[in-house]
């Protein structure tokens, strides 16, 4: 409705009430199942109860959050990184050995391996459960591998691999052709390595990451060459 005084018109809403406080009732105790609060308006109190969270509301939100969280860390490890531990002086003196290695799992969903870059590999002569290796990667796919007087060659061109301790001990290899779809893996160090020149060229799907950092033991952080 309205009402005219004088010249001026004003508007009343018959169920408005005038602005206040809001402001709980009392501070709420533990064991209580409702809070209470109230709203002051001109002397009126309006009581609104709120219902309290009940310990079973509280453990659902909880373990949902675990689970998230579970979920969240188990598709991490297995897409996009994980952490790995060197065994044994094959990748000497790149890797020592018990160093813990920081593997990128999420580089080979976007592209294929490359010559040089130290990997982690499922072992092709376990059957029946998942053992790793780390190697580097020494050949592609169509690549030819041959070792002439104790030197390695790709392709026909002499490998420069500053990485290793010294000369090969075996003095001819091949020279062989890698498959489609296959890599061929070597130890960095060669006389102490067992790798493609023993079980051959291995196949895409076992080659699960790259090598990208050693994080263990303290003081020897470094990078992966």
């Amino acid at each position: 409705m309205f009402t005219n005084k004088g010249s001026k018109r004003r508007f009343l809403d018959e169920n408005a009430l005038p602005l206040g406080r809001f402001h709980p009732v009392s501070k709420p105790v533990r064991g209580d199942h409702m809070r209470q609060f109230t709203t002051e308006h001109s002397g009126h109190h309006d009581a609104v109860q709120v219902p309290a969270r009940s310990w079973k509301a509280e453990l659902r939100d909880w373990i949902k959050s675990v689970l998230v969280a579970l979920v969240l860390v188990i598709l991490i490890h297995q897409f996009v990184f994980n952490l790995s531990t060197v065994k044994g002086h094959s990748m000497q003196p790149t890797l020592e050995d018990n160093e813990m290695l920081f593997v990128n799992r999420a580089v080979y969903w976007l592209r294929d391996p490359y010559a040089g870059e130290v990997v982690i590999l499922k072992d092709p002569r376990v059957k029946g459960k998942t053992v790793y290796l780390v190697k580097r990667v020494i050949g592609l796919p169509g690549d030819t591998i041959e070792i002439r007087d104790h030197l390695l060659y790709r392709n026909g061109e002499l490998v420069e691999e500053p990485y290793i301790p010294g000369p090969m001990a075996l003095e001819s290899y091949g020279p062989e052709k890698v498959p489609e779809g296959r890599y061929f893996v070597m130890g960095d160090n060669r006389n102490n390595s067992t790798d493609s020149r023993t079980f051959g060229s291995v196949p895409e799907d076992h080659i699960k990451g790259r090598a990208e950092w050693v994080i263990w033991p303290p003081g020897q952080w470094r990078k992966v060459k």
